[in-house]
């Protein structure tokens, strides 16, 4: 067995291992001026470690983040610790860094001193940035396709030419009114575009047909739109139930709607907004077999109704934005 004494962690074995880390380490006293500087931040910041022992911290903050980091000084006072802080931190050359700080509080008999471990975030950053553009190319070509998907059915029906373009401007004001998440709003928006895509499928003669009164066949095939609707859009892989929601856009409250007779809850908020708005936009338009019967009658549908065919806060916030606010329809 070898006797041989172990030896001791030296405060030299320290310094060596901060100088060998990737990162940039550095204290500063009371007074914000250094005390300690590592070989990383030298490589990090080009100052040598002669050259800033002594100055103030101020040579690597840019001006405009004084005030920031000060504050952020205060708070690590306060709670002695603070990890994940990103800023930009700059070099002798005048470049900007961006960085991940964390920062500790030490306090001895001499006061208290600030230690920071700087992280160059660079390569981070730029594949952030990278990413955000691919996302920003694929929420692009995901606007184009429904953009397409609506004006081919618009294209097709000439007569309710517009008709999911108005409904998508009421269904946006309405969720806006109603307070829902940004990412939930835009899913639901992006429903009402296309929520009568599934009609590409009903022959052109029963979709034009200059009469309210459809035969039992011709119905029953105008209720299989939000069906072949939900089969076209599953395809298509949305970050949002948009198939779901315009599968159920004509379920009703009651369980009166088409095509599964869902109840209460059991339709998705989104298709619960998408129905309210369908039905006032479908209302206040011209159709080939009659006149527009207008916003007040519209108004008094869903008022009427509320609670039984339609969802009584969607009503609500309905009758909020168009009485209220002064929703108008653009042409």
């Amino acid at each position: 067995m070898d006797d041989k004494p172990i030896k001791r962690f030296s405060f030299k074995h320290l310094v060596a291992i901060l100088d060998h880390s990737a990162d940039a380490i550095t204290t500063v006293d009371k007074r914000l001026r250094f005390t300690f500087w590592n070989k990383g931040a030298e490589r990090m910041f080009g100052w040598r470690t002669e050259e800033v022992i002594g100055r103030e911290m101020s040579i690597i903050v840019p001006e405009e983040r004084e005030g920031e980091f000060r504050e952020v000084l205060r708070i690590v006072e306060e709670k002695g610790y603070l990890e994940g802080y990103q800023t930009e931190r700059i070099t002798k050359e005048g470049r900007t860094v961006p960085v991940e700080i964390t920062l500790t509080a030490v306090r001895d008999e001499g006061g208290i001193e600030y230690s920071a471990i700087h992280r160059d975030i660079s390569k981070r950053k730029k594949l952030e940035r990278e990413l955000q553009r691919s996302l920003n190319n694929l929420r692009k070509i995901l606007n184009q396709t429904v953009n397409a998907l609506a004006s081919a059915m618009e294209l097709r029906d000439p007569y309710t030419a517009g008709h999911q373009r108005r409904v998508t401007q009421l269904v946006c004001a309405i969720a806006q009114e109603m307070g829902l998440d940004e990412e939930m709003a835009k899913g639901t928006c992006i429903a009402a575009s296309l929520h009568d895509v599934g009609k590409i499928h009903i022959p052109i003669e029963i979709l034009a047909t200059p009469t309210e009164r459809l035969t039992e066949i011709e119905l029953k095939m105008i209720k299989t739109h939000p069906r072949f609707g939900y089969e076209i859009l599953k395809t298509i892989e949305f970050p949002w139930p948009v198939a779901e929601i315009v599968l159920q856009h004509h379920e009703r409250m009651d369980g009166s709607g088409y095509p599964a007779g869902l109840r209460g809850e059991d339709i998705l908020l989104q298709a619960r907004i998408l129905a309210v708005a369908d039905v006032v936009e479908a209302m206040n338009s011209h159709r080939p077999y009659r006149s527009a019967h207008g916003m007040k009658k519209a108004l008094k549908e869903i008022s009427e109704n509320r609670g039984l065919l339609y969802d009584p806060d969607v009503v609500d916030a309905c009758v909020r934005v168009i009485s209220e606010k002064k929703f108008q329809f653009d042409s």
